[in-house]
């Protein structure tokens, strides 16, 4: 996931970030304005390699949670 997000920003080329700050605008709005928008489908595919990564570690636990939950043991 960080794999993706990097390599999305590593794409962007700089001169969009120096022309964003010479028109005025400060670092937090070039992050917000310029990069975001650029990068937005490298964000989104690693929002979704995030969620299904986690969402297969859920299903493992609750497989195994259950296995583990439905066996009784006699009282003798």
């Amino acid at each position: 996931m960080v794999k993706v997000l990097k390599s999305s920003f590593d794409m962007v080329d700089v001169r969009y970030e120096a022309v964003a700050r010479t028109l005025g605008y400060s670092r937090f709005m070039t992050l917000i304005k310029v990069l975001i928008l650029i990068c937005k489908s490298g964000l989104f595919a690693s929002f979704i390699l995030g969620f299904s990564r986690a969402l297969g570690e859920f299903g493992a636990s609750v497989t195994l949670a259950s296995a583990t939950r439905l066996k009784r043991r006699r009282c003798p």
